[in-house]
């Protein structure tokens, strides 16, 4: 692999044996983010995990839920990615944004395309507002785009229409990342096509859908927590109570991240949201002082990584398989009677009925794949 703008490709901790058993994982149908890093958490990579997931399955009547992804299918899209000249890019890889892991349910895998890699690893401000927006909004993104560029300062948005458009074209020469709802080939929307190409000239183009996605409604949401989970903070330049700014900002507030919001008119019902973020208690903003005056100290993340994958040791090794599979079901009973739909901290579950980690983790997860348990970061509760 190459180098992009001072970052040195070859230096990955991962292999492409564990990218394609990653892929294989993600891309499975039924098989989400949080199951996908619990597999990860017992068996200490993706490629292990894959090796024990039929088995898994098979012992309940999972195999109609969870369809596993076949090899060829995730080669195929590797290649199309690499010819396209876009870059898969899995957690562990030393190009992935470290504050987008401090995020619940972070994407596992990316896919990456742009000439400035280096963006990635600076610190970010997404700038995002109405697709429908005025002249003036338009504008000012556009101005507080270049203006926070040359503060040295990323701006990401969703290269949707209206104010993230003008966002990106404001910070195009100091450098910007769009995050699309589709695959990385999709552009969307078509209007959107020259600039587009332009980011991919000069900045980042990020999605965690697979090659040749189209960009369905439920995929804009996911997009926008990845806007915010980038950013050290999310400025709203212009939104009404149901845009799509609104899911960004309330993404931006669960990730411990601030949050800004320009003032507008009271009976222009295009600024009722940034009004409403502002009651709230967003940080008024009117120039891009007000928002590097309170990042100025540095960030403190309240929130810690979900799990520390890199660091935690493989459990799959220590559990002694034939002695788990003659109690497994009683185990898994016992787990379900002492939860509800109040989470609980695994490190008191265990605590509680007296079992080994290992034994406990690796039920949890089975309970997860057969859905009756939900893992939130550290916390387990019951599926309602």
């Amino acid at each position: 692999m190459t180098s992009f703008c001072g970052i040195d490709n070859n230096i990955s901790v991962v292999s492409r044996e564990e990218l394609l058993a990653a892929l294989q994982l993600i891309r499975s149908d039924g098989l989400g983010v949080r199951t996908f890093f619990s597999l990860l958490e017992v068996f200490g990579s993706a490629a292990k995990a894959l090796e024990k997931l039929p088995g898994m399955i098979s012992k309940k009547s999972l195999s109609a839920r969870i369809q596993i992804c076949s090899k060829d299918k995730v080669i195929t899209e590797l290649n199309k990615t690499e010819d396209y000249g876009a870059e898969i890019v899995y957690f562990k890889d030393p190009l992935y944004p470290q504050l987008l892991k401090t995020i619940y349910s972070y994407p596992p895998i990316i896919t990456v395309l742009g000439q400035n890699k280096d963006l990635l690893l600076k610190n970010k401000i997404s700038v995002v507002g109405s697709r429908n927006s005025s002249i003036n909004s338009a504008g000012f993104a556009k101005k507080i785009a270049r203006e926070l560029g040359e503060a040295n300062y990323v701006v990401v948005s969703g290269l949707a229409r209206g104010v993230d458009s003008y966002a990106h074209l404001g910070a195009l020469e100091t450098g910007t990342i769009a995050v699309i709802a589709g695959g990385i080939d999709n552009i969307y929307p078509l209007e959107n096509k020259d600039l587009y190409q332009k980011i991919s000239e000069n900045g980042v183009i990020i999605s965690e859908n697979i090659f040749g996605a189209e960009p369905k409604q439920q995929n804009f949401p996911q997009r926008n927590r990845i806007v915010s989970g980038l950013s050290l903070a999310t400025l709203v330049v212009e939104g009404s109570l149901k845009s799509g700014s609104l899911i960004t900002a309330n993404f931006a507030l669960e990730q411990n991240r601030e949050v800004f919001a320009v003032p507008g008119f009271p009976m222009d019902s295009r600024y009722s949201g940034t009004n409403m973020l502002i009651k709230q208690g967003a940080h008024l903003f009117e120039r891009v002082d007000d928002l590097l005056s309170v990042i100025s100290n540095g960030f403190n993340l309240k929130q810690e990584e979900l799990f520390e994958h890199s660091n935690r040791e493989s459990l799959e090794e220590y559990i002694d398989e034939s002695a788990y599979e003659k109690d497994t079901d009683k185990i898994k009973e016992l787990i379900l009677s002492k939860l509800s739909v109040t989470s609980v901290a695994l490190d008191d579950l265990i605590s509680y009925i007296n079992l080994p980690r290992k034994v406990v983790v690796l039920s949890i997860v089975e309970l997860e794949l057969d859905n009756y348990v939900r893992r939130v970061g550290n916390n387990v509760s019951l599926v309602l």
